[in-house]
């Protein structure tokens, strides 16, 4: 499996989804939402960026993914805003921002996504 999958994870997380995929073969680097710039970001490279939904900072999570979204070098990268709930206000923002959305439960779902999208970015001649 080729790529990192760049996993942005909310200021207080506690849960293993980075451990989760790495045991699973994917290559992860981890940041938290709020010590992450789009030079670190861009200097990775990611082929697949996954943001984690705050519930408190859902406005913010928004934002930030939203400007990842804008950034004309990862606009072909794609990016999956996941939480364990998600209402449909959630999974609106997230379609009219041009972002993936996917709730987690249980939390291999997460996994079975990341396969999904990179097995049709493989299809799509995305890593050549």
């Amino acid at each position: 499996m080729s790529g990192v999958i760049l996993l942005i994870e909310g200021a207080n997380a506690t849960h293993e989804h980075a451990t989760l995929l790495q045991r699973c073969g994917f290559r992860v680097e981890v940041s938290r939402r709020d010590a992450s710039d789009a030079g670190e970001i861009l200097r990775l490279a990611p082929v697949l960026i996954a943001v984690e939904l705050e519930s408190a900072r859902t406005v913010e999570t928004f934002e930030f993914a939203r400007g990842l979204r804008a950034h004309p070098q990862l606009r072909a990268t794609p990016i999956l805003v996941y939480a364990t709930v998600l209402n449909p206000e959630h999974i609106e923002m997230a379609a009219r921002n041009g972002l993936l959305w996917l709730q987690i439960t249980p939390v291999e779902k997460l996994v079975a996504a990341v396969r999904g999208l990179l097995s049709a970015q493989s299809a799509s001649g995305a890593f050549e």
